[in-house]
């Protein structure tokens, strides 16, 4: 088994999000902790995704499935 600690995994800047059409809400500031290293997994992928206090995203779809955390 492995523990991971949330405050001891590096943060890393990703770009913004890419606007919707129909977006107004701005730019949507965001950073990633990755819990297993690129390629670590053929199968498997696992990120903390951190969002700027008050940023909201529009619908939108992701090619796997999500866990979905708040603080």
């Amino acid at each position: 088994m492995r523990v991971i600690r949330i405050a001891e995994v590096d943060i890393e800047p990703i770009a913004t999000a890419t606007p919707i059409p129909g977006w107004t809400g701005g730019e949507v500031k965001r950073t990633r902790q990755p819990l297993l290293p690129e390629g670590a997994s053929k199968t498997f992928n696992s990120s903390i995704v951190n969002f700027e206090k008050g940023a909201t995203t529009g619908w939108h779809t992701h090619k796997s499935d999500l866990t979905a955390v708040a603080s």
